[in-house]
């Protein structure tokens, strides 16, 4: 399986943010993974963060503590209490500074697979977790019976490009809508057997190829 590189070190104008410290032990004893955090975006009026976690299970052995271990009556109960204690710790973060904070991508390494959550409107990604944890446990099984492995890497959302949309004023004007299903059209999955981009067409739970355009900050 391909493995990207982890940065390891917190990058140093994210030093600035006060309780930022606290902020990452929280992550870490919480969900038992070593916490990154960096700047993707810093400037007088706002600051953007990369958080990047590494943790030693696989996808479906996530899942399986999210339905088993975690205390809660029903899985969206289960999936409510960690969206809310990520939401309740940015907060207090949040409230201990100043300047605007948002998080601009979300990096999950698993031991099977990387998973990549970009923001694609203000607060996007504290918004919709509990939401795109759901949909994970629901399309993992499927575009892994279809392809019958795990892809190395998961993009949430990338944008499948043609002779229509295939310039970058197209992705704004998209993004522009603030419209929360954009997060739930379509993925984009990386195998290791494929040479070529996969997407995974969420509403109609099948594999295209073809090429993708993802967010970057």
């Amino acid at each position: 399986m391909k493995k990207k590189i982890i940065r390891i070190e917190q990058h140093k104008n994210s030093a600035k943010l006060l309780g930022l410290k606290v902020f990452k032990e929280s992550l870490e004893n919480h969900f038992l993974s070593a916490i990154t955090i960096r700047n993707s975006s810093a400037n007088d009026r706002s600051m953007g963060l990369v958080i990047e976690m590494d943790c030693n299970y696989k996808l479906r052995e996530i899942l399986f503590s999210l339905k088993n271990i975690i205390p809660g009556n029903t899985f969206e109960k289960k999936i409510d209490r960690v969206s809310d204690f990520f939401s309740t710790a940015f907060k207090k973060l949040q409230d201990n500074n100043e300047v605007p904070i948002d998080i601009e991508e979300l990096s999950i390494y698993l031991k099977d697979t990387s998973i990549i959550i970009r923001k694609i409107y203000k607060n996007s990604i504290l918004h919709q977790l509990k939401n795109l944890i759901n949909a994970l446990d629901i399309h993992s099984k499927k575009f892994t019976e279809q392809h019958i492995e795990v892809p190395f890497e998961i993009c949430i959302p990338v944008f499948e490009m043609n002779k229509k949309n295939r310039t970058n004023s197209y992705i704004k004007a998209i993004l522009n809508k603030n419209d929360k299903t954009t997060y739930f059209k379509n993925w984009g999955l990386y195998y290791d057997s494929e040479n070529n981009d996969v997407i995974y067409n969420l509403r109609k739970q099948s594999l295209i190829h073809g090429e993708i355009h993802y967010l970057n900050y």
